[in-house]
């Protein structure tokens, strides 16, 4: 398991008892749209205890857009 040099991608590989290796590269998601993500899956804005680890710039305003 690494990540890229920018942080951005997550490379696994995986072996097999069939002898066969895959790999898998997760490119990860802005940190604005993970926590939009976040925000329509739990359909509400992020608790103050949630923000812990938010970007500062975050902080000051509402962390789900609306609508």
């Amino acid at each position: 398991m690494a990540f890229s040099p920018d942080g951005r991608t997550l490379s696994l590989v995986t072996g097999s008892l069939d002898k066969t290796a895959q790999l898998w590269n997760v490119v990860l998601p802005e940190p604005d749209a993970a926590i939009q993500k976040i925000c329509r899956t739990v359909n509400r804005d992020l608790t103050p205890e949630k923000r812990t680890g938010v970007p500062a710039w975050a902080i000051r305003r509402p962390m789900c857009s609306a609508g």
